[in-house]
């Protein structure tokens, strides 16, 4: 019966009672995950860590030896192990993908790490809750990772794609694809094939939140994996109590009046890729911190265009560049952490733009 708990605006995700209802929705869902809490003790962290570490293992050993036919699988020499996030973590800040490199681990490709002990003090000197899961990986051709957006009403519930949550070559975060028409062609063909499929499990799950009392809108991430079957399933990893975080991109984008004749003209949105958690590098002899106009000033000099009032095709920069992780102190490079949006009328113009800006952020300058 609707109403019969207390109505709450979605203003914040209790994330077990989201995990419960993501078990409820898929019971074959594999469910494996530890929850770290900031009192836990250094040796209880490290347990954790090791019973996960454990388990993914186990997963390769297996996957190693029905893809080889070898009695004696052997592992790659490097290859992603965990994940780690945060509670409140967003856009991939305060998320740690924790990989294997022979006998040295690494956090996101970039801290170095020679046991598990050293990792449980990491997360230790954090003092927040985490979330720690076996890291998963979607061999060949790479399948989509929609963000679909959700509203509750008293009246009932809708469900509609926002967009394609992309990964990089480690499998980390690497912005979001907003307009569908400029996905990949095998993207397409995936959400094609599962549109329905993707939205009634949007539904389904945006139904059991309304029966909670919930009302408001957000939107839930998810992704797809093949089971111990080799069956293609879906999953929900996290939902927002917001739509997503590139509202402030459409809003640039529809209030641009050139534009917005395009959109009227032609039906669609452009192409537009948005990744909140860009990576500048430069070396520590230059600045000792990055500000906007300097990285506008260097992008500008780089041949790099910029969407403005009279260039319709361009980077946006959403935000001032942040220090991002402390990094080791023999590191020659002060890295930022800046959130960056490309817009183009075409997926080709919009590659190449990609292209360039990745050039001059990964110079060093």
């Amino acid at each position: 019966m609707l109403g019969a708990s207390p109505r709450k605006l979605m203003t914040h995700i209790n994330r077990e009672d989201f995990r419960n209802l993501v078990h409820k929705l898929d019971p074959k869902f594999d469910f494996k995950r530890q929850h770290i809490r900031s009192s836990d003790s250094l040796e209880k962290i490290i347990e954790i860590l090791q019973e996960i570490e454990k388990y993914k293992l186990k997963i390769l050993l297996k996957s190693s030896s029905s893809t080889n036919n070898d009695d004696q699988p052997m592992l790659q020499k490097q290859y992603p192990l965990l994940f780690i996030q945060e509670d409140f973590s967003a856009g991939g800040i305060g998320s740690y993908l924790v990989s294997k490199d022979e006998q040295i681990y690494k956090i996101n490709n970039n801290l170095t790490f020679n046991t598990l002990d050293e990792i449980g003090s990491f997360i230790k000197k954090k003092n927040v809750d985490m979330i720690i899961a076996p890291y998963y990986e979607y061999k060949n051709q790479q399948p989509p990772n929609p963000s679909i957006g959700i509203i509750l009403t008293d009246n009932g519930v809708s469900a509609f794609i926002v967009g394609n949550q992309r990964l990089d070559q480690n499998g980390g975060y690497y912005g979001i694809d907003i307009s569908l028409n400029c996905f990949t062609s095998d993207i397409k063909t995936y959400f094609d094939q599962h549109h329905q499929r993707l939205l009634t499990l949007a539904i389904r799950l945006a139904q059991h939140e309304q029966q909670m009392g919930r009302r408001g809108y957000g939107s839930i991430d998810t992704f797809m994996y093949l089971d111990n079957r080799h069956e293609l399933r879906m999953g929900i990893s996290e939902e927002n109590p917001r739509f997503t975080g590139v509202c402030p991109i459409l809003m640039t984008v529809i209030g641009h009046n050139k534009m917005r004749q395009f959109i009227l003209e032609h039906c669609r949105l452009p192409c537009i890729i948005s990744n909140d958690h860009t990576i500048v590098n430069v070396k520590k002899s230059s600045v000792l911190s990055l500000k906007t106009t300097h990285l506008t000033q260097i992008l500008i000099q780089n041949h790099v265009p910029l969407f403005t009032s009279n260039n319709l095709e361009g980077v946006i920069i959403l935000n001032c560049p942040q220090p991002p992780l402390s990094l080791h102190e023999e590191n020659t490079d002060q890295r930022f952490r800046v959130a960056l949006a490309i817009i183009a009328l075409t997926e080709q113009k919009r590659n190449e733009i990609q292209t360039r800006l990745e050039d001059v952020i990964n110079s060093h300058f």
